[in-house]
């Protein structure tokens, strides 16, 4: 979508829900959203602080809270996922994708037989009477939202972060297992998805996989992203004094990601782009992802890694470029964009990387091969080149 058809309905959602009652339903909880860690609380993060700009009257629902068998269910899966942060549970990253699939359709099944949980749910939607609801994923539990938001007459917006069961394949592979629960997922979401009376999804080509192959009706499809102005906050005094001084007069190209199999994969493209780029380029590796490395003795001394940060933007702020070279898992958008945007600074990504994003400002798509290249042109443009 370019960026005027994207703003000319950015002008048109809003007015959808201009001076409307909105509620957001998602399956995680409200500390998981007010602290997002994972790419999916951090959407639901951004959407509600998009509506928070708007001054839309709005409440938030966890599908952790109505104290039924399917809540406990949400509840209980929010705890794994805070003791596989701290204790490595589901470490490996497909047992925890295919966790992930088996709990998505479980849950399915026990919300349909679960009758104090959809009461629940209708009691507090007749008690807020929202004008529109935008549910979070096509799954735990969405025809029970869509038959309650039916009867109350309240039309309902599926948010899409990716074409799911494209994502499960990409994470699982073909095996026998995989394969059925996939196509089961499959199924269940392309259901779902049509009994919505709208379907937001991140990017165009979700977008066209979804009519080519999900056969949605493209009049109730939109690609919708929550993209408003951030704030920058910055106070350097949180950097440690070591990284100040490896990092001073070098041109400094940023990444950000959590400890996630496509960012360990960009990292690795990093490794190798390091090795054509000048010496006074060095690439600061933020968040996570450096506990993949933690033990490889064959990187680079321009390659830093700070680990979590509790301060991103002062980390940020230290770069004068970021760099997106993401080549797997191609569904969804990359959350690292929205904080990249902000600093107005250039951001090299590749095709995967951008989508969604491909006619922002400051964003420069190229292949991988190439992007050496656009780093060595942007250095030498810059205060940085000596030589």
């Amino acid at each position: 979508m370019k960026i005027l058809e994207y703003l000319a309905f950015k002008k048109t959602v809003g007015k959808m829900w201009k001076n409307k009652v909105i509620v957001i339903i998602h399956p995680f909880t409200n500390e998981e959203i007010l602290n997002p860690s994972i790419g999916g609380t951090r959407l639901i993060y951004e959407i509600k602080n998009y509506f928070e700009e708007k001054e839309c009257k709005m409440k938030i629902i966890s599908l952790s809270d109505f104290g039924s068998l399917t809540s406990t269910l949400h509840a209980l899966t929010s705890m794994i996922r805070k003791s596989r942060r701290k204790d490595g549970i589901l470490k490996n990253e497909k047992r925890r994708w295919l966790f992930n699939l088996i709990y998505a359709l479980i849950t399915e099944l026990v919300s349909k037989l679960d009758i104090l949980y959809r009461n629940k749910i209708k009691i507090t939607l007749e008690q807020i009477k929202p004008s529109i609801i935008i549910y979070n994923y096509p799954y735990f539990g969405f025809s029970n939202v869509a038959d309650i938001s039916k009867s109350l007459s309240i039309p309902i917006i599926i948010y899409e972060h990716n074409v799911e069961w494209h994502f499960f394949e990409d994470k699982l592979g073909s095996g026998i297992v995989s394969k059925f629960l996939i196509h089961m997922a499959k199924k269940l979401e392309l259901s779902n998805l049509r009994r919505a009376d709208y379907i937001f999804c991140v990017n165009k080509r979700d977008y066209e996989v979804l009519v080519k192959e999900g056969k949605i009706d493209p009049t109730r499809l939109k690609i919708w992203i929550p993209f408003y102005q951030r704030s920058i906050k910055v106070n350097l005094s949180n950097i440690p004094e070591n990284l100040k001084k490896k990092l001073k007069g070098k041109f400094v190209v940023g990444f950000v990601g959590t400890n996630f199999e496509p960012n360990i994969i960009a990292v690795e493209n990093i490794i190798r782009i390091v090795r054509e780029v000048p010496e006074n380029v060095i690439f600061l590796i933020i968040g996570s992802v450096s506990k993949a490395f933690e033990n490889r003795m064959n990187i680079s001394p321009n390659v830093i890694f700070t680990g979590y940060v509790d301060d991103l933007d002062a980390y940020l702020a230290l770069c004068d470029v970021f760099i997106n070279p993401k080549t797997t898992s191609d569904t969804g958008m990359e959350i690292k964009m929205f904080d990249y945007l902000k600093f107005n600074k250039s951001i090299i990504s590749t095709e995967m990387g951008a989508r969604g994003f491909e006619d922002f400002k400051n964003v420069v798509i190229v292949p991988i091969e190439k992007m050496a290249e656009v780093i060595k042109k942007l250095y030498k443009c810059s205060d940085h080149d000596t030589k």
